[in-house]
């Protein structure tokens, strides 16, 4: 039931990992050297507030504890994370197979 909705989540995390690996080939470039952006600066740029405000929100909605985990996750490469959300959507939607189901013995 929730297997299609959660097909469209991977597929949507996969195509944010194509446009932030872009973007950073794109800085890379540009630099003349290997740049990487991490999620809390490309999440200032949407939200339009700078670096600090965006980690001091973060620190106010949730515990200390949980906070400084979630401070350190968004300090990572944006496509780093896309990826693991990516991988862990697809491993919850995998399905086995069933043993000798649709083949035929002819």
């Amino acid at each position: 039931m929730f297997y299609p909705l959660i097909k469209l989540i991977i597929f949507i995390f996969v195509t944010l990992i194509c446009m932030t690996l872009v973007i950073d080939g794109v800085h890379s470039i540009s630099a003349s050297n290997w740049t990487i952006n991490p999620l809390s600066e490309i999440l200032a740029v949407v939200f339009k507030k700078d670096i600090n405000s965006l980690n001091q929100f973060i620190c106010s909605i949730m515990s200390p504890l949980l906070s400084s985990t979630c401070t350190a996750l968004i300090n990572l490469p944006a496509w780093l994370i896309f990826c693991i959300l990516a991988i862990t959507f697809y491993i919850l939607s995998y399905k086995p197979r069933k043993p000798f189901h649709k083949i035929s013995y002819q």
